[in-house]
């Protein structure tokens, strides 16, 4: 049975954790290649990069593509515009809407930390009717993932003093992700199949999965915890 440190907040990633955008990214990178440089993006290249910051990615298919890295710029450029076209496409996980549905009603901090660009993640809260209490993109932070900045100054923004840093629980599924918030001295939580335990200090197949095993660790549940039965602890 995992032991678990007192919780007063929560920040999650944003891909694969609260939603699927991986395709979207994809086709809108691809777009934007296409679009910039008359040529496509394997899928390999973009994986080879999941969890990085934007600006890096760009810079990193501009590389494989033998463009000049002075073109990174107009080419996310183009990739955030084509992402703009798509918000409505990215789909949310199973448990979005009930995880933060709990966190508010059980007046639990919490917010999103991503590689994204803010205005996007902005738009694609905003399309579900969503306020993040802190919403942090690659350009709303000193330092992107996997510079713990990002989470650190997340954290400040939640009302969370560093001396209670571990409190903080950060739910990831990208090492970028994972080695950000260890460094910044948050409890860490993979979620999914693409990281194991060793790379986190817990791990979970989802986030209400998670929760149902708290609840069951500490016997008790919140009232505010949905009563369908499929989320019961």
């Amino acid at each position: 049975m995992p032991k678990y440190p007192p919780l007063e907040g929560i920040l999650f990633d944003f891909d694969g954790v609260l939603a699927y955008s991986a395709e979207t990214h994809y086709v809108c990178w691809n777009n934007a290649c296409l679009r910039l440089f008359s040529h496509p993006l394997s899928r390999e290249t973009l994986e080879h990069h999941r969890g990085g910051a934007s600006p890096m990615i760009a810079e990193a298919i501009c590389r494989s593509m033998q463009q000049p890295t002075l073109q990174a710029q107009a080419l996310l450029q183009e990739k955030t515009n084509q992402l703009r076209n798509h918000i409505s496409s990215i789909t949310t996980t199973t448990s979005m809407h009930t995880i933060l549905t709990f966190l508010s009603q059980g007046n639990i901090p919490w917010g999103v930390v991503s590689n994204a660009p803010e205005a996007i993640l902005r738009e694609f809260f905003q399309f579900h009717k969503i306020t993040p209490q802190v919403l942090s993109g690659f350009d709303s932070v000193s330092a992107p993932k996997p510079s713990p900045k990002a989470y650190q100054e997340s954290a400040i923004r939640l009302g969370v003093t560093p001396a209670h840093f571990s409190t903080i629980y950060v739910f990831e599924d990208s090492l970028p992700g994972i080695t950000a918030a260890k460094k910044a001295g948050h409890t860490t939580v993979a979620v999914g199949d693409a990281l194991h335990g060793s790379e986190g200090e817990l791990h979970t197949k989802d986030v209400v999965s998670f929760f149902m095993h708290y609840f069951n660790t500490l016997r008790t549940t919140p009232p505010f915890w949905p009563s369908n039965e499929k989320y019961k602890a």
